[in-house]
């Protein structure tokens, strides 16, 4: 408001005071006595080019940010957005340990589950529609790509309706002492197996320190970090 408030005011001052300025230095004598005059306006001839040409920027750049946004509107992002409640919690040291977090966070869990009104809940490490900057991902012996990891617990996946096509869910199981486990989307297995099944194969994940883990599940492509952009690679861990 503040910017279109000065804009309005700038607009005004620059478009008005101009021709003021050039109306209190013309000579009325020629024109009450009849007679035309031949001097050619270019200011305002100026003005007027100034005036259309700026009318039809911002004309353009209107028409294309409401076309952005409708289709920002009828994107499908790939996963569930109605009758979601997303609530932001955070379990951190000195009052919880790692084992008393993860404790806290079944426990709430096991609480929203048993509320009437509510259908299903999970845990994840970050949220759609996050900005996060991405990890290196690679298999044994080949080059690491760009990809995004997240944590995810059991029936995370259901909760915002991304469906696997292949593989399981994680399981309360998949917990310490363990083999890691993780869930990938279909981008990845694209760059990673190209027409191959993942089900089974072994990945790194980490650009410096890298954790080895056992793909389980195949999940398909939502746009989890924009919606004007391809579904990126995504690695999902279990939170378990």
């Amino acid at each position: 408001m503040v910017f279109c408030g000065g804009l309005a005011l700038l607009t005004t001052f620059v478009f008005g005071l101009a021709p003021a300025w050039r109306a209190s230095r013309t000579d009325v004598w020629p024109a009450l006595k009849g007679e035309s005059s031949a001097a050619r306006f270019g200011l305002r001839r100026i003005s007027l080019v100034a005036q259309v040409s700026l009318s039809m920027v911002l004309l353009l750049t209107a028409g294309l940010f409401l076309r952005a946004l409708f289709a920002l509107e009828t994107a499908d992002p790939g996963f569930a957005t109605a009758h979601r409640l997303y609530v932001t919690t955070l379990a951190s040291a000195p009052e919880f340990t790692p084992e008393t977090g993860r404790q806290f966070y079944v426990q709430t869990l096991d609480r929203l589950r048993a509320l009437p009104d509510v259908r299903s809940a999970a845990v994840t490490n970050l949220l759609p529609l996050t900005p996060i900057n991405p990890d290196c991902v690679s298999e044994a012996g080949h080059e690491s790509i760009q990809a995004i990891s997240s944590t995810a617990g059991a029936g995370y996946l259901e909760t915002i309706r991304i469906p696997l096509i292949a593989g399981r869910d994680f399981a309360e199981t998949d917990g310490a002492g363990k083999p890691p486990v993780s869930i990938v989307n279909e981008s990845l297995v694209r760059r990673l197996w190209p027409g191959q099944s993942a089900i089974g194969k072994r990945l790194r994940l980490g650009c410096h320190e890298t954790n080895e883990m056992e793909v389980v599940g195949v999940a398909r492509d939502a746009r989890l970090v924009s919606l004007g952009e391809p579904p990126m690679p995504h690695v999902f861990r279990a939170f378990a």
